[in-house]
Order: C-alpha cells, then structure tokens, then sequence
C-alpha cells in the first residue's frame, strides 16, 4: 500500500485532471502515457471509461475500472461525464452499438409497452376444483417495471435540484429574514451533500 498523501494527491490529480497522470495496470491504453489523445481529443484512460461507462451508465464505477483511484471515482466519474468531448464520444459510442444492434428507442419504447400491457391482462384465478372465483390476478411488479423504464425514457421522473437556483433562492430567503447568510448556505449545502449520497 502505498503511503496515504501519495494516494490522495494521485486521486487530486485525477481529479483535477479528469484523466490522470498514470495509466493503471489492467487498463486499456496500458504503455501509453494518459495525456497523450486519441483521434477524439480524449486521453486512454478517458477513452477507457467511456467504454466503461457503456457497461452500466454507473460514473463511478466506469472510473475504477478505467484505472482511475477508487477513492476518488465518484467525482472523476461525475467531472468527465460533463466533459463535451466525453459526452460526445459516449453520444458515437451509443449510436455505434445501436446501429449494431439495430436498436433504436423507438423499437425498445414499443417492446415496453408491450410488456406493460400483457403484464397487466388480468388472468381469472382459480381455485382448487378448477372454477373461477370471480377475483383477477396480473404480473403487477413486471408492469411497474416496464412503466417506470418508458417514464424515465421520457423524462417524467426527473427531479433534479438546480443547485445554483436553490442556492440563490436560500440566500434570498435568508437576507429576508435577517439570517446569517454564509451560514444559512451552509446548512443548506450539507443537506444537499446528504441528499446526494442518497
């Protein structure tokens, strides 16, 4: 184990860097140094998380695997997915694996609508002797699913925070009523950090 502020300021560049000063082992680009760029502008490693990143959509763990410090993995994978030349290199990854595939949304949206509705044909239900009791049962957990998969395609889901806006509505607030701004702000960003860690 290497010693604890070499690791942390490996992870601070990582950070910082978004790319790393070091290729880890096991990671693609291995031999090539991680400032040097792929055709797209991106470095190995971030090239790495993008194909990463495709295996589960999670930023973090696309991170661990790309060879950046787990420690970190969290907040490199977050700062690379709001790089452009990272969401546009994931953008043609996408649409490369859908073309493969033959893939397109619209296809999966009717496949899920499918799903939904014969999941939720009720099927009369029986009881010993082989007579209907007059009670319906249906797949309610398979039609929750597919419903909550097309609502999140569609963005009905959404509740993300705009943080600047909260912020500034907060500290509003607070001027009104005569709080201690920075302070009322810092109770609100460790709610915030807690809500986030959720």
């Amino acid at each position: 184990m290497g010693n604890s502020d070499g690791d942390a300021s490996a992870g601070a560049r990582d950070i910082e860097a978004g790319a790393g000063a070091r290729v880890g082992e096991g990671s693609a680009g291995a031999g090539f140094h991680a400032g040097s760029a792929d055709a797209g502008g991106l470095t190995a490693r971030q090239s790495r998380f993008v194909e990463e990143y495709l295996v589960d959509g999670s930023g973090r763990q696309a991170a661990i695997r790309a060879g950046y410090s787990a420690r970190s993995a969290q907040q490199i994978g977050s700062n690379l997915l709001r790089k452009p030349k990272v969401a546009e290199a994931l953008a043609a990854r996408r649409a490369v694996v859908s073309a493969q595939c033959e893939l397109e949304s619209g296809w999966v949206l009717v496949r899920l609508r499918e799903v939904a509705e014969r999941c939720l044909q009720g099927v009369p239900v029986r009881d010993r002797s082989g007579r209907e009791t007059g009670e319906w049962s249906f797949n309610a957990s398979g039609a929750t699913r597919a419903l909550e998969l097309i609502g999140k395609h569609m963005g009905m889901f959404s509740a993300r925070i705009d943080v600047q806006l909260l912020r500034s509505e907060v500290a509003q607030v607070a001027a009104e009523m005569g709080l201690d701004e920075h302070e009322v702000l810092a109770e609100a960003d460790r709610w915030l950090k807690t809500l986030r860690s959720r």
